[in-house]
């Protein structure tokens, strides 16, 4: 019986700090808790653009009358969002996020640099140009829009099961941030090395205020593998696989996205119960 759920037991994933509180005042919660505000008030469909504005506008009656079956609404100009992405579900399912541990101001004229938060026990450091903008080309760091590196000394630890790594991932989808900094990928071999500081890169020069709490980063973990890698021209069996894909797409009638892979995969699961914390 163990041998059995054994098989469904999944890799764990910790989390720890030595500063006692912050796992209350600014606890690492699962991505799915950091979805930001415009996706959650987005439509699932909305209507393209029209040059003839009465069309438009009687589309969109049509469109929000709960009176009319969706099958009659296929014809007025459906548009999908992102919102029914199952990729973008999928990515909003994947990962945890560390927001900031305390209030940070960043302040930089292109030549001097300095910061400040409200105790001692948080610090940062700074990356000098040697380390990374030294070696860019006038165009290459023109290009980048960096201004300077900074190091946020990261008051948590990561540790991961035997063979597993993470990718360390700026928060692509709140944009809210993204003209004023943003955190640099990599990976972690956290199985190993267990400090996660993060080289965080400004692009305005002035102050930069930002707040505790704001998420800073993600933490997506994965199993170190090799994979054999080809490209070729299309076979009968890949067309096939194309072709259905498509038809799994295309001959529903509008409305909920399909089971997502990941929905798929813990439906199978009998140990594992999905994720309900947003309706998507």
């Amino acid at each position: 019986m163990m041998k059995f759920l054994n098989r469904f037991k999944k890799p764990k994933v910790t989390f720890w700090t030595k500063e006692v509180g912050l796992t209350d005042i600014a606890p690492i919660k699962e991505h799915i808790k950091f979805i930001p505000d415009w996706y959650r008030r987005m439509r699932t469909y909305v209507y393209s653009d029209s040059k003839d504005k009465e069309v438009e506008r009687k589309a969109k009656e049509i469109f929000l009358d709960p009176t009319i079956p969706s099958w009659k609404k296929t014809d007025n100009k459906e548009l999908a969002t992102v919102r029914k992405c199952p990729a973008l579900k999928d990515w909003f399912r994947t990962g945890y996020v560390i927001p900031l541990w305390t209030d940070v101001d960043l302040e930089t004229d292109g030549k001097e640099w300095k910061w400040n938060t409200p105790t001692d026990r948080f610090t940062i450091e700074r990356h000098q140009d040697d380390q990374l903008l030294s070696h860019l080309t006038d165009k290459e760091r023109e290009a980048s829009g960096i201004q300077n590196v900074w190091k946020f000394m990261c008051p948590w630890r990561l540790k991961t099961p035997p063979g597993y790594s993470v990718y360390q991932v700026p928060m692509m989808w709140d944009f809210q941030h993204h003209d004023k900094f943003s955190v640099l990928p990599g990976i972690i071999d956290t199985d190993i090395h267990h400090e996660i500081n993060q080289q965080v890169v400004v692009y305005k020069q002035g102050l930069i205020k930002l707040k505790r709490g704001m998420p800073l980063v993600m933490y997506i973990p994965f199993k170190r593998e090799n994979y054999d890698f080809e490209v070729v021209n299309e076979t009968p069996e890949l067309a096939k696989d194309d072709q259905k894909d498509v038809l799994n797409i295309f001959s529903k009638f509008p409305g909920k996205s399909k089971v997502s892979a990941y929905e798929e995969q813990q439906l199978k699961c009998p140990v594992n119960k999905i994720n309900k914390e947003i309706k998507f």
